[in-house]
């Protein structure tokens, strides 16, 4: 959970819109952190496919 609001600090800082909110510096997001967002979910699958794979052989003995 910390590496992901690193990544999406990182990521709005870098290529977010600056803005004044409030009267706080801040920037708005664009849709590059979704986008990564979406792509790290896809990789926390991929351990999740040979599980799968492991249980159904477990249960079909």
């Amino acid at each position: 959970m910390p590496a992901g609001s690193l990544i999406g600090g990182w990521l709005s800082t870098e290529y977010g819109i600056p803005t004044v909110i409030d009267g706080k510096p801040g920037f708005i997001p664009t849709p590059i952190i979704f986008i990564v967002a979406a792509i790290i979910m896809l990789l926390a699958i991929i351990p999740l496919l040979p599980a799968k794979e492991k249980l159904v052989k477990e249960l079909s003995m």
